[in-house]
């Protein structure tokens, strides 16, 4: 008596510790919140993949330059490197502001009228450039990706120096170099902006940029696109 009375209180507690997880199945208990945890991961995953935008943020860019030059009788259209440090404000808004500063270095001659780029063996000047760009531009972000397309107006500021090796008599025409450079809207470009960038998995943005500068002195003296700057380079973004 004593021997069934045990073996049916040890079926009893069997019963209740397994049965009810018969019932309810393999992890029913635990479902719910895995559930939630996958949910999560996925929303931290779609999170991440998003191209995220600070208000404000800066940026480096690197890449060669062409200015174009329609005069036969000088150098070819040369191409320099420039090095630009940019910032981008207002990235909370449809459209943001992105001022820009670019420098470079190239040789110019005096042809007696314009200023000309020249090839080393026919310099006059050394001619330290900085293009400032005030651009308005709008982004359009794909998870990992941003287009972004803008335009503004952009000022070359250019100073030459006489060139190494270049007799002092040339001074007189560094100073009619340096003249030009400020007549005749000489110096205004406004210009069209593209770039791409692709989040990485740092706290950067990379991809690249291309530009081009329109030479209101150029077309407004009859000279069509001469002095027109093409750019095409390497960015690099903080966010």
């Amino acid at each position: 008596m004593k021997k069934n009375l045990f073996l049916l209180t040890v079926l009893f507690l069997l019963n209740t510790a397994f049965m009810p997880e018969l019932f309810a199945g393999p992890d029913s208990g635990n479902s719910g919140s895995r559930a939630d945890e996958a949910s999560e991961k996925n929303n931290a995953s779609h999170t991440d993949n998003i191209f995220a935008l600070k208000n404000w943020d800066f940026f480096f860019t690197l890449g060669p330059m062409v200015y174009v030059n329609t005069d036969s009788k000088s150098a070819p259209s040369p191409i320099m490197f420039g090095g630009g440090l940019g910032f981008e404000f207002f990235n909370n808004h449809y459209i943001n502001f992105q001022p820009k500063f670019t420098f470079f270095t190239n040789y110019y001659l005096w042809d007696g009228k314009n200023a000309r780029p020249a090839e080393i063996e026919n310099r006059t000047a050394l001619v330290l450039s900085c293009l400032l760009d005030l651009d308005a531009s709008h982004t359009w972000i794909f998870e990992k990706n941003a287009l972004q397309a803008g335009a503004g107006i952009s000022f070359l500021g250019r100073f030459g120096l006489l060139a190494n090796g270049v007799d002092e008599s040339e001074k007189d025409s560094v100073k009619s170099i340096n003249s030009w450079y400020y007549q005749s809207m000489n110096f205004l470009y406004p210009n069209i902006a593209v770039s791409w960038m692709r989040k990485l998995d740092s706290k950067w943005h990379a991809g690249f940029e291309g530009r081009i500068y329109i030479p209101l002195g150029a077309i407004a003296d009859g000279r069509g696109f001469d002095t027109m700057i093409a750019t095409l380079g390497v960015k690099v973004c903080s966010k």
